[in-house]
């Protein structure tokens, strides 16, 4: 007999159901497309992001990393400089909602204007 608690569980994936992948993170594609593009062997980029020529291994050749921390993602982006995570994404988006509410807020200061005068 199964409990509710079994229920639920869906693995070490956790309960969200936007949560995308499940061999590897697709930050790899593109990470790869960067390697590539560089005409860099691993061994140079290791060296370019201070992290071990292992780790590259991993990340490029053996597939055996899943997902990787986050910091050592932004430590990659960084020595190509490319901005990467959320704090860049979130100033867009923060910025595009300030602008979309003042805009709102203008159009019904103009709409009530209108309806009283």
């Amino acid at each position: 007999m199964t409990s509710p608690k079994d229920k639920d569980h869906r693995g070490i994936y956790g309960a969200n159901p936007h949560y995308e992948f499940r061999d590897r993170d697709p930050v790899f594609d593109h990470m790869s497309n960067i390697v590539k593009a560089s005409g860099m062997s691993l061994a140079e980029i290791a060296y370019r992001t201070h992290m071990s020529p292992s780790t590259m291994s991993n990340w490029f050749v053996r597939h055996k990393t899943i997902a990787p921390r986050h910091d050592s993602v932004q430590i990659f982006y960084r020595s190509f400089g490319i901005d990467y995570g959320a704090q860049s994404t979130l100033r867009v988006v923060v910025s595009k909602a300030k602008n979309v509410g003042r805009l709102v807020h203008i159009e019904k200061k103009a709409a009530k204007k209108d309806a009283t005068g």
